[in-house]
């Protein structure tokens, strides 16, 4: 019979689930927040990943016990998996689990024990890449658990619009390093998209976009492929594709403008607010929380999936580089990693009661 978590405990275990630990916006704001957790004298935190991948050893340097579940089959039957989830999970007996990702919800909410309270993600929005299953299947992980995370509004209403009560969302939103600002831009005309090669990002909307543009503004294209190829979407020659982006502040040093075209399924894009970091302007559009983030800075924002209105906001970008505002600087301010973790330190405290004196959001800022 396992004991309840806080029987003979000094502090809470808290257990993080990610899928992989490799490049993404999930995995770099999970990385931000653990790094700043792991400081919190009142919190004992492991990790358990189900795929080491580009950014493993960036976990494994935050000093917090890390648990490799390797991927046994698909997810729907991988039953090897969840035995040895629910292994581990009642081997550390953790006060509370938080979940990031479909994947990671899915198997927790079917996993958990009832002894330990449970937090799902809602990173994003429904996309049309997940199909009708998936959107169920996350949708009831959600409903399962004792609270959702969401980045956004856009998340948050997601989430309720699927059965989840408001009082059982909070928003988290992302958090940032503060950025070296690039002292000059580079004015050569260069346009860079940084993220994963899927339909959602809207790459097709740029390739169409890319078709109209002048020919000397050029177009480097960062991250992981995912769902086709670079050829794929007739962007050739047009720009350069230049792999996973590791260093992601040297690459927004290396242009003149970030576009994110997505075109659904988005929360609120990190690459967003790493480029509001590093001082460079950025054309999004009006997809979950990116535009009502774009219109608070001063960026441009355009509806989705307009290939015209694209290009003639890049063309206009690149010719007279529009400016932050003076809302940026407190917006980073509000978004640094220990201002972010203590509201999710808020959260724990009032999930775990019995905790509640070590659970002190304020020892984040202690030197």
């Amino acid at each position: 019979m396992t004991m309840p978590p806080s029987a003979n405990r000094l502090k809470p275990a808290i257990v993080h689930v990610l899928p992989r630990t490799g490049i993404g916006g999930a995995e770099k704001h999970a990385l931000h927040l653990l790094g700043t957790l792991a400081r919190h004298p009142g919190i004992e935190l492991h990790l358990v990943c189900f795929e080491c991948a580009e950014w493993h050893d960036r976990f494994t340097a935050l000093g917090i016990p890390v648990h490799v579940i390797s991927r046994q089959a698909k997810l729907w039957i991988d039953l090897p998996r969840m035995l040895k989830l629910r292994k581990v999970i009642r081997r550390l007996n953790p006060d509370l689990i938080q979940s990031w990702l479909f994947e990671a919800n899915l198997l927790c909410a079917v996993t958990r024990s009832q002894s330990s309270k449970l937090l799902t993600s809602q990173q994003s929005t429904r996309s049309s890449e997940q199909s009708r299953l998936v959107n169920l299947a996350d949708a009831w992980s959600k409903r399962a658990s004792d609270l959702v995370i969401a980045n956004s509004e856009a998340g948050r209403d997601w989430a309720c619009a699927n059965g989840v009560r408001l009082d059982h969302v909070e928003i988290v939103p992302n958090a940032v390093l503060p950025g070296r600002t690039s002292p000059s831009r580079n004015r050569h005309g260069v346009i860079g998209f940084l993220g994963r090669l899927s339909p959602q990002k809207g790459l097709r909307v740029l390739a169409r976009a890319a078709a109209v543009l002048p020919p000397e503004i050029r177009i480097k294209v960062g991250g992981p492929p995912q769902y086709f190829r670079l050829d794929q979407v007739a962007l050739a020659g047009r720009l350069s594709y230049i792999g996973p982006i590791t260093d992601v502040e040297a690459f927004l040093h290396s242009i003149d403008l970030l576009v994110l075209p997505a075109t659904d399924g988005e929360g609120e894009s990190n690459v967003l607010l790493e480029a509001c970091a590093a001082g460079v302007p950025f054309v999004t559009t009006d997809v979950g929380d990116n535009g009502v983030l774009a219109r608070r800075l001063g960026m441009p924002v355009v509806p989705p999936g307009d290939a015209e209105a694209l290009a003639r906001a890049m063309s206009t970008a690149i010719a007279a580089p529009p400016q932050y505002v003076s809302t940026r600087d407190q917006l980073l301010r509000d978004r640094a990693p220990e201002k972010v973790a203590a509201r999710l330190v808020a959260i724990y405290r009032r999930l775990l009661p019995s905790y509640s004196q070590l659970l002190d959001p304020g020892s984040l800022f202690v030197a």
